[in-house]
């Protein structure tokens, strides 16, 4: 699970809607690389997750309260000291980057108006989080950054915020269906189109370029050749246009309780809209006299769990595997409708006896 640049502007959007010109109550650190702020505004009570964690870096709203330590660490009580009492201005995502900066209006010590900075910048083992004072100088950061960490930016208390190093790609944000044909001329043919999206613009997520490639081809690992470059292209700016236009559709993909995935947009490739198109096809098919229906999927597909445990409720069963398949092995599952299963009238090599038994 990624938290990409889209997921990141979902999130502002959201806690614009919510929180803009709430006032910060309390500040938390129940996590060595996480901040809750407390706020409160005429929407009510709201707890701000920033988490600048290697492991699970996130931003947004939660409702789970964690137990804090009996004593706040140096962080914690340094953002207590700036930023409580202070009105949430501004948010804005500084680009199309991973970063994200809460901007506050407070007093300073000798009580003039002033502004305090909240940074938030969410690169997997790279996250950190900083205090920035009026001229952008940082106050406090939760991962400090010198020499011996880092030759091309060091991140310390004292030393003028600067943003991270712009990555060699393009942001999707501002490409033309133009530039983006002629990006796509230079791909190599052979190469997967998903990890073509992710590694050309900037900000997407495996997940959403997985996503993208499904919605042009029905598959998620299409080669860049065999993906219309028309269609790709009508993909493409379909997923971005939710993001000019701040229309997302939050989805998160679980295996059982388990979060598997989670995106800005509806992740189709894995079959969020399965069980409709299943029961339609029943449906469809079960006035056909002695007509069953057999359902092929693909074990490497990362819905199939998914599709299995939904196929099962529906009353398919299993019935075996076929292996070498041109894109994989498949499981095999079998729905008699209204057909009757005869066990018995069934011809099989003895050997199978016991297992034909069992079933």
């Amino acid at each position: 699970m990624a938290f990409d640049a889209g997921m990141l502007a979902c999130m502002i959007a959201e806690v614009k809607a919510l929180a803009l010109g709430a006032r910060i109550e309390r500040v938390f650190q129940p996590e060595r690389d996480e901040i809750v702020l407390q706020m409160r505004s005429f929407e009510g009570g709201k707890r701000l997750l920033i988490n600048a964690g290697s492991s699970n870096p996130r931003f947004g709203f939660t409702n789970e309260q964690k137990e804090n330590p009996q004593t706040p660490p140096m962080l914690c009580m340094l953002l207590r000291k700036h930023l409580q009492g202070a009105k949430l201005s501004d948010i804005r995502q500084e680009g199309f980057e991973r970063v994200v900066t809460l901007e506050f209006e407070t007093r300073d010590e000798m009580g003039f108006d002033c502004h305090r900075y909240l940074v938030c910048e969410i690169m997997g083992k790279h996250s950190n989080l900083m205090l920035l004072n009026d001229d952008r100088r940082v106050m406090a950061v939760l991962h400090p950054v010198d020499f011996s960490t880092s030759a091309l930016r060091q991140v310390l208390p004292g030393m003028t915020y600067e943003l991270p190093p712009p990555q060699e790609k393009i942001d999707p944000l501002g490409v033309t269906q133009e530039a983006f044909w002629e990006q796509w001329k230079k791909a190599a043919p052979e190469r997967p189109a998903d990890k073509w999206i992710s590694t050309t613009f900037l900000g997407i997520s495996a997940a959403v370029a997985r996503e993208i490639v499904w919605r042009t081809s029905g598959e998620t690992d299409t080669p860049v050749t065999f993906c219309r470059v028309d269609k790709l292209w009508e993909s493409f700016s379909g997923i971005i246009e939710m993001i000019r236009s701040s229309s997302y559709t939050p989805t998160m993909i679980l295996s059982g309780n388990k979060p598997i995935e989670y995106a800005f947009c509806e992740l189709r490739h894995y079959g969020t809209d399965f069980e409709m198109r299943l029961v339609e096809e029943l449906r469809r098919v079960a006035p056909i006299p002695n007509q069953t229906v057999n359902l092929y999927l693909n074990l490497s597909s990362p819905g199939c769990e998914q599709a299995y445990q939904t196929a099962r409720k529906l009353g398919f069963f299993f019935t075996g595997f076929f292996p070498c398949g041109a894109d994989g092995e498949y499981m095999l599952l079998h729905h008699p409708l209204q057909v009757p299963v005869h066990v018995d009238s069934i011809p099989h090599i003895q050997e199978y006896a016991p297992f034909m038994e069992q079933i």
